[in-house]
């Protein structure tokens, strides 16, 4: 190493003269000594930690086994610190303590020759940057060697050791490694505040690749000063500097009005209990120990500066909702005058029959089933249920109607629809953005927020479940109903969702442990089977949950709707009676027919109907169009099984032949989904009159021909 780079240290002598501390002031002592022999191990495995990453990632690989052997040693020094230097007596560990003080120069003297070879090494090989940080390796182990001889010794003799001066090698900027992070447009200003510049580089080098700005400040009265000058978003300070310590510094910030809200992390080689309660009652939130681990750094900070963002958008918006409410105040009487106005056309609208989207809790061309009070009665009574069907059978419908009627009966629905969540998505997203809906549905915004925030260890499952559990059951008394819509879309996330399903389940069998977990109730629906959602019978919810079967509209269900048709009532009735001959009570082509009627004043007979029907489903320009049979047409071509096995028994089927409806076939589950069969007394059939028709002998056999 050159001369100029070496550090100086004054040796540790005491004083003539001074009197021993005393037995009260021995654990100050040792922790003052432990504290200066971890300070240098500190820095040698920052730097070397920092050495490793980057020789790894641009391919230097002639440094890799020395930085192992420096590290090694160094953790192993750093060890033994811990283990040796504890408050026992000093007297009785003399010997020990002069096996520690040569072992230490041993270990320190090992990793300035290796930290030397490889500064040479990095010199002739051009890599400047390396040879630098090699040469602070070698700077601190020659002054973990010079406290080596003294430090231990002041234990023995119970002396206090001298004042210490910071090494001083140089620090010169280095530049962003460029890997991770690159310039934020406006980056976060970090206030970096100790007096041995070399925690601040190692700091420096872990931060500001991330786009952080830091600004260093070597004592109390400089940090007051810079922030004085420009505001910072968080503060990374020692507790243990000459002067104007941490403490005192964070107590100075949190008196005034104007930097009270400033984040403070303390960071120290002192862990014990009294340092950190010193340091909270101080006004800091959190503590970063040295040697820094780069991992809880990056969480920490990232963690805090969050909070701070989260903190400071609040309170802008508590600003804004003065401003905001008085003019909501004005736009409400304005308001008011237009929904009387819209109020005549949204009660015409909502007579008319739907053949898309959910209808409303209050539609009138809702049509109530069996499944309905299966549903509300299976969710009061506490059970897990689920309802798995084709499209276009009212699943959503049916969800917004019992979710009313649950409220109604005073319990607290969340409806989450997975369509909205997203497909293209990591599991960390993917959980944030349900644990996001849910708790603007129940208005948990800042609760939920902070608990997701300070449980970034938790895995995404972990955290979405244990968020329900803690924040959401625990917030209210009453029962808790959560419906997740849309449940296929788990088959289209780019990761498994095995142990979501598996949660769901736990959460059920945990009944008997957490009794507030028995107001918790879940409802899931989509167009699958459980075979498809998750596949190990031990971890699914559906053999422990209700199966709500949603079944095409009966006769009687349907009666009601001829109400809505504009004839009188023998002629609604008619016609009411045909559009059941064709769709058996199917409820999107029930609906449509309806429809296509009220449209139509001219249908006034049977023939009519026949006429309506195929003009708007079984002509071939309504096969290309109508959404649900092109659906049921996609299902069956796009199907995860052999097409010819499949349209061959279908065609048993249509042909009236028995076939039997077992789920558990593959070929048998397709054509559920698909909706173009159901089940009668135990085997398959076609659905209705309009799939007969549209999925005949001639489509069968052009199918066919096109897997040859």
């Amino acid at each position: 190493m050159k001369e100029s780079k070496k550090m100086t240290r004054t040796t540790a002598t005491a004083e003539t003269g001074a009197s021993a501390p005393t037995e009260e002031s021995f654990l100050r002592l040792l922790g003052r000594v432990r504290h200066d022999l971890r300070s240098p191990l500190g820095h040698i495995i920052g730097f070397g930690e920092i050495l490793l990453e980057e020789a790894a990632a641009s391919g230097a690989d002639g440094l890799l086994e020395g930085l192992r052997s420096i590290l090694q040693v160094a953790n192993e020094a750093l060890g033994r610190v811990n283990a040796v230097l504890n408050a026992g007596p000093p007297e009785a560990r003399s010997e020990e303590l002069i096996a520690f003080s040569v072992h230490l120069g041993e270990a320190a003297n090992q990793m300035r020759n290796v930290a030397e070879q490889l500064a040479g090494q990095c010199d002739r090989d051009g890599r400047k940057t390396f040879s630098e940080d090699f040469h602070r390796i070698a700077g601190s182990a020659a002054e973990l060697f010079e406290l080596a001889q003294t430090r231990p010794q002041t234990l023995r003799s119970r002396t206090a050791p001298a004042a210490l001066e910071p090494a001083m090698l140089p620090v010169e900027p280095r530049k962003a490694a460029g890997a991770g992070g690159g310039e934020r447009s406006d980056p976060e200003r970090i206030l970096v505040v100790d007096d041995d510049p070399r925690n601040c580089e190692i700091l420096r080098q872990r931060l500001s690749p991330l786009g952080y700005k830091l600004v260093l400040a070597a004592n109390g009265q400089e940090a007051l000063a810079r922030i004085a000058a420009e505001p910072v978003d968080l503060l990374l300070l020692d507790i243990n500097m000459p002067g104007l310590d941490g403490l005192e510094t964070c107590r100075q910030l949190k008196r005034d009005q104007a930097t009270q809200d400033i984040p403070v992390i303390f960071i120290t080689a002192d862990d014990s209990a009294q340092s950190l309660v010193d340091g909270f009652r101080a006004g800091g939130v959190d503590f970063i120990t040295k040697p820094f681990k780069a991992e809880e750094v990056l969480v920490r900070v990232e963690t805090h500066l969050k909070i701070h963002r989260l903190t400071g958008t609040l309170t802008r918006q508590n600003d804004q909702l003065t401003r905001l409410n008085a003019e909501l105040q004005e736009e409400v009487s304005r308001r008011q005058q237009a929904e009387q106005s819209l109020s005549l056309i949204e009660k015409r609208q909502a007579e008319r029959f739907h053949t898309g989207g959910t209808l409303g809790a209050d539609a009138p061309s809702y049509v109530e089933r069996r499944a309905d009070e299966e549903l509300l009665g299976g969710l009061l009574r506490g059970e897990f249920c689920y309802v798995l069907t084709c499209r276009q059978m009212g699943k959503s419908s049916l969800m917004v109607r019992t979710a009313r009627r649950l409220r109604e009966r005073g319990c607290q629905v969340v409806s989450l629809d997975l369509t909205a969540i997203g497909q293209n998505l990591t599991p960390e997203q993917w959980y944030g953005g349900l644990i996001a809906f849910m708790s603007w549905e129940l208005e948990l915004e800042n609760e939920i927020e902070s608990f997701w925030l300070h449980h970034g260890r938790l895995g995404p499952v972990q955290r979405f479940f244990a968020a329900i559990r803690t924040v959401v059951v625990k917030y209210s008394p009453r029962p808790m109903v959560i419906f997740v819509d849309e449940l296929d879309m788990l088959r289209s996330l780019p990761f498994s969702t095995d142990e979501f399903l598996a949660a769901i389940r736990e959460a059920y069998n945990a009944r008997s442990e957490d009794p507030d977990l028995n107001r918790l109730r879940f409802c899931l629906l989509g167009v699958a089977t459980p075979s498809e959602l998750i596949q190990d019978e031990h971890m699914t919810p559906f053999n422990v949950g209700k199966r709500i079967e949603l079944e095409d509209f009966s006769p009687q269900e349907v009666a009601p709707l001829a109400r809505g048709l504009g004839r009188d009532h023998p002629m609604a009735a008619e016609l009411m009676s045909r559009i059941y001959y064709w769709t058996s009570g199917h409820p999107y082509l029930t609906q449509k027919l309806c429809q296509g009627i009220v449209a139509d004043e001219s249908v006034r007979t049977a023939e009519a109907v026949d006429e309506l029907c195929y003009r708007i489903l079984l002509c071939p320009k309504a096969q290309e169009e109508d959404d649900n049979l092109i659906f049921v047409r996609d299902r069956l071509q796009r199907g995860k099984v052999d097409l010819r096995q499949l349209l061959d028994l279908y065609s048993r089927a249509r042909n009236g032949q028995p076939v039997a409806a077992d789920e558990s076939n593959p070929l048998v589950a397709v054509l559920r989904l698909s909706g173009i069969t159901r089940s009668v007394d135990g085997f398959l059939q076609v659905r209705n009159r309009i799939y007969g028709r549209v999925f005949d002998r001639t489509w069968i056999e052009t199918m066919l021909a096109r897997t040859e």
